[in-house]
């Protein structure tokens, strides 16, 4: 059985046999050039001869990659398929599968196979044209070689000799190395994405973390409730901050959302992402900071945010079950009320509890 081990060496070694025909080709031309009357016309012969197939070789090659150059194979989830979700609630997707993923860019593979097509029809119609160019070109090349007899036919054989060797180089490199090298350049940038993220969910999870684990599965709540400048009783004591903020989640331009999603490895709990935006963040972008008005079994129930870049305070949690956020913007001015056991993408155990 020939494993990929010994087809690696095969093709190495294929690659050595291609460059050592080169090597017997250079031979040749200087062997030709030994025909010379004198030196002058050996170095005139010899020089031109090199150029010549070095040239070949080239242009032989560039044929040889643009044949070869591999096909990203671009990953995607299966339809429904969903990522695992980490302990601070934002959802890891495999690679390629997320939103935010980079692809590889595929424009040299669409150069590559729009040229190979246009070459192979063009040489397909134009047989006789392109044999009467290259005759033409032999030709030239025969005129620089010198006066003596069969100069054309060897010019011609130089030509071609060169144009498959460099063509077949070329092919076996782009398929053999470049293939290695693409792969290994785009598990780098995963590796360095994964990196990044992974120190991201890391500052969410200790955020999360020093705010504890708020509404718990027994009911229990504490007595002390936080004083809201409105004035309005607190109704429920397991859900105090319900109707306290106008009952809206949008309101003077801004929007007060949440994302639910359930915590792996730990059953019944839940990361919950809240997020208070500007509707019109181009004419009435949102700024300062928000405060948020959280259920009390919350070791700090009204955490601050500041507006980040995008314009928009994010606040991650992990809690038990549902409850009524309250969130208040523009230094007092907006007030904004949710309640996470109306969410219709939120897990029913989630609003349930």
């Amino acid at each position: 059985m020939i494993t990929a081990e010994d087809r690696l060496k095969q093709s190495q070694q294929a690659l050595l046999t291609l460059l050592l025909a080169s090597v017997f080709g250079l031979m040749g031309v200087l062997i030709y050039g030994g025909q010379s009357k004198d030196w002058r016309s050996f170095f005139a012969v010899a020089s031109t001869g090199i150029l010549v197939g070095v040239a070949a070789f080239f242009v032989g090659a560039l044929l040889g990659f643009l044949f070869g150059i591999p096909r990203t194979l671009q990953r995607t989830n299966p339809t429904g398929s969903t990522g695992s979700t980490n302990t601070t609630g934002s959802s890891t997707s495999p690679p390629n599968g997320g939103a935010t993923e980079f692809q590889a860019n595929t424009n040299l593979e669409q150069i590559s196979d729009w040229l190979t097509k246009i070459l192979v029809g063009v040489g397909l119609t134009q047989v006789n044209k392109i044999l009467t160019k290259l005759s033409d070109v032999s030709g030239s090349v025969a005129a620089a070689l010198g006066s003596e007899s069969g100069n054309r036919s060897f010019a011609l054989a130089l030509i071609i000799f060169f144009l498959i060797v460099g063509f077949f180089f070329a092919y076996l490199w782009t398929r053999l190395h470049l293939a290695m090298l693409l792969t290994a350049a785009d598990n780098a940038i995963r590796q360095l994405q994964e990196t990044v993220e992974a120190v991201s969910l890391k500052v969410r999870d200790v955020q999360a973390n020093a705010l504890g684990t708020g509404k718990s599965g027994t009911n229990e709540v504490k007595k002390k409730l936080l004083e809201v400048t409105d004035g309005i009783e607190p109704g429920d004591p397991n859900d105090p901050w319900k109707g306290r903020f106008g009952g809206n989640s949008v309101n003077n331009d801004r929007e007060l959302s949440a994302e639910v999603k359930p915590i792996d490895g730990r059953a019944g709990l839940y990361a919950i992402r809240l997020a208070v935006k500007s509707l019109h963040p181009d004419t009435n972008p949102l700024k300062g900071a928000v405060q948020f008005f959280l259920h009390p079994t919350f070791n700090d129930q009204t955490p601050v945010v500041s507006v980040g870049p995008n314009g928009i305070a994010e606040l991650d949690l992990k809690a038990w079950g549902a409850f009524t956020v309250g969130a208040v913007a523009d230094d007092g001015a907006t007030k904004l009320e949710l309640d996470l056991s109306q969410l219709p993408s939120a897990p029913a155990d989630f609003k349930s509890r």
